[in-house]
């Protein structure tokens, strides 16, 4: 069994690797982003609705482009 990462959601959100030691996220937004996926347990999410959750003031295009920037973000620390 592969060793698991443990995501805290109660009081200050974080992420821990396997060993225990936190995982760095370059924005606050995309931590935000693990946690609500995590805590809305839903197995799909609407993209426009996620963009539009994180990112309210900026274009539809930026949002979008910053989910996917986001995304890519948590795929590697995540395995």
């Amino acid at each position: 069994m592969e060793p698991r990462r443990y995501l805290r959601c109660l009081g200050q959100p974080a992420l821990f690797s396997p060993a225990g030691e936190p995982v760095r996220f370059r924005t606050r937004k995309h931590l935000a982003l693990l946690v609500y996926l995590a805590v809305e347990g839903r197995p799909a999410h609407r993209r426009d609705r996620l963009a539009e959750l994180l990112w309210p003031t900026v274009s539809m295009a930026e949002a979008r482009h910053s989910l996917a920037t986001a995304l890519s973000v948590l795929r590697p620390r995540l395995g």
